[in-house]
């Protein structure tokens, strides 16, 4: 596994620094997660339903081999690498999922991040990964302890927490720098190709603006893109090479061109992804 790998080029202070993280992160994990089961419990007397619940605990404490990526990143943008420092903006040590039903999901939130404030939690960001069409779709969550020490939480629903679990492994195959382009595309084709099987495009909870001030991520493949223009240029060849087109590769997976596209932006979206404008009819 490649961050096996990474962990085992690190230097002894650096590890040293990751054993001494897990055990901090593990004693924060404890107390968090007990303010979290006082908080749904609190909730579930207003809530007749099994479906809000505290999940996913095995994964709370993020392991050494995935904070050793956060050095690899960190040193390939500066060279040195500070430990304390890598360690201190890393958001996600201790990360928990409280499972959201869909009916009632904005207030269902908004109500459990307000028994957090309570128990002296402070809310720093809350990013929505939700929208139409994108590769992932919840709501995360950055708390600050007491002691200011970061905290991640998510909201999955039901349906998403599911598909989440199902493109998991696909996830680490598509954003894995230096993996081949064919397959990190493949990947992300297929984490669409899952969601739109779900139907999640159809599950979007409403009113999120309720939440106050909400950073908005862009998941979407066009997106993805842009940000990966080698990646594509990759897979454009080997389309080539094969003799394929993309509405080929798309239509594989069980997608189509409007799938894939920026709702707002289509023109340029298929600019992006290289695919032929139709022509437009004359005003």
């Amino acid at each position: 596994m490649a961050e096996q790998r990474i962990l085992a080029t690190l230097g002894a202070s650096h590890r040293s620094a990751l054993d001494a993280s897990i055990v901090e992160s593990e004693a924060v994990a404890t107390r968090v997660s007990q303010d979290l089961h006082d908080v749904v419990a609190a909730l579930r007397r207003f809530q007749a339903t099994g479906e809000l619940t505290v999940v996913d605990e095995e994964f709370r404490v993020k392991g050494t081999a995935s904070l050793a990526r956060a050095f690899r990143e960190a040193a390939a943008f500066d060279g040195d690498v500070d430990s304390q420092a890598v360690l201190a903006q890393s958001k996600d040590r201790v990360r928990f999922s409280i499972q959201v039903p869909e009916d009632g999901y904005v207030t269902t939130v908004a109500a459990a991040l307000a028994g957090l404030r309570e128990r002296g939690y402070e809310v720093s960001e809350v990013v929505s990964f939700w929208g139409a069409g994108g590769r992932h779709s919840g709501l995360n969550v950055t708390l600050r302890d007491q002691n200011q020490f970061m905290i991640e939480l998510r909201f999955p629903t039901p349906l998403s927490r599911v598909v989440g679990q199902q493109t998991r492994a696909l996830y680490e195959i598509s954003r894995l720098k230096g993996g081949q382009a064919v397959e990190r595309v493949a990947a992300f084709l297929r984490i669409l190709e899952i969601n739109k099987a779900a139907g999640i495009t159809g599950h979007q909870p409403a009113g999120l603006e309720r939440l106050g001030e909400t950073r908005n991520v862009d998941t979407s493949l066009t997106h993805w893109i842009a940000l990966e223009p080698r990646v594509w240029e990759g897979y454009r060849r080997w389309l080539t090479r094969n003799g394929m087109t993309f509405e080929q590769a798309l239509e594989h997976h069980g997608l189509t061109v409007q799938d894939v596209l920026d709702g707002d932006r289509p023109d340029a979206a298929r600019e992006r992804l290289g695919l032929q404008l139709p022509s437009r009819p004359e005003e």
